[in-house]
């Protein structure tokens, strides 16, 4: 993986550098302030020194088994009576054991709701209340702090 997919196998953390044929093109960008945010995927591609997009921590999904669990110990004896496929409520109290919770990917660590402030300061992130604890593991996952950085 090292030889073929180095970039998507996470191996380029040492390599930030610029693309040699837009070198000047990369320094020109990143002196205009804004505009490397401006071009951010030509210069994410081509201008990853001149841009410092190195530098910047990303969003990484949750580590694996800390983001899903089951809420309520009957889990198992519900899916072996076939509730994991009818019960919109296993969604909440058996995600792990009915196989429905997934980490976010990487791509998907972003808040989807306007209130996960809010819902932040009034203590919901840490809540171990099942309905809560699903809302902002579905909608708050950038505010919650369930993504966690990962530097290149």
């Amino acid at each position: 993986m090292r030889k073929n997919c180095p970039k998507s196998c996470g191996f380029c953390f040492n390599e930030c550098k610029d693309d040699p044929e837009y070198e000047e093109s990369c320094k020109d960008i990143a002196a205009t302030t804004g505009l490397c945010e401006e071009q951010k995927k030509f210069t994410q591609e081509h201008c990853a020194l001149s841009c410092k997009w190195c530098e910047l921590p990303t969003k990484k999904a949750p580590i694996q088994g800390t983001f899903c669990r089951d809420r309520d110990v009957n889990c198992g004896r519900w899916k072996s009576l076939g509730l994991c496929d009818r019960n919109p409520q296993m969604t909440i109290y058996c995600g792990l054991t009915c196989d429905i919770c997934k980490e976010p990917t990487p791509d998907k660590c972003f808040d989807k709701a306007e209130n996960c402030e809010d819902m932040k300061k009034a203590g919901f992130c840490n809540s171990t209340v099942p309905t809560v604890e699903h809302e902002v593991k579905t909608n708050c996952l950038e505010t919650c702090e369930f993504c966690v950085p990962e530097l290149p």
